[in-house]
């Protein structure tokens, strides 16, 4: 064996991709792409909806609420925790994302009635009717995706329930 190379038996690992972490990574993701993206287009457009001129302010403070609730639950995450503050923290953590959260439920009622309420508007930037076509569009599809995404949380914790109680009545 003189001269020859001997190869080690070495375990041959699988990478096993971890799934949370995955779809913890997507979640940031979007959690914190989707803000961004309805604080920029608002912006860019503020004035090119006269059809129904509170739809970019609405995006825009639905935006800058959700980056705040994003900022505090990132905050609270990786602050170091201190035992003589950590209650009082977490209350003040709390009361915060409730106000945050209120209103963006707020946010997202009255952008509700601001796109559905009204008739589609018109892409022809002369008319009374005009809404920037980036902007209702955007506006109309986040609305949507939040509607389904509602739904199908609500169909999620609902067969959480039923598999609980199926298990518990066994």
């Amino acid at each position: 064996m003189s001269g020859q190379l001997v190869a080690e038996s070495v375990p041959n690992r699988e990478s096993k991709v971890d799934v949370e972490k995955v779809v913890w990574i997507g979640v940031l993701i979007v959690t914190v792409s989707i803000p961004f993206l309805m604080t920029l287009i608002a912006l860019v457009h503020i004035d090119d909806c006269p059809h129904q001129p509170y739809i970019p302010i609405w995006i825009l403070m639905a935006g800058i609420s959700m980056s705040i609730s994003n900022i505090i639950n990132t905050a609270d995450k990786y602050s170091p925790p201190k035992q003589s503050s950590y209650k009082r923290r977490k209350r003040i953590v709390g009361a915060l994302n409730l106000i945050a959260n209120c209103f963006t439920i707020a946010c997202f009622v009255s952008g509700g009635i601001w796109v559905y309420g009204q008739p589609k508007p018109s892409h022809t930037t002369s008319s009374a009717d005009y809404c920037n076509p980036t902007l209702y569009g955007f506006a109309f599809w986040l609305l949507n995706l939040s509607l389904v995404f509602i739904v199908l949380l609500i169909i999620t914790i609902c067969i959480g329930f039923a598999v609980k109680i199926i298990k518990n009545s066994k």
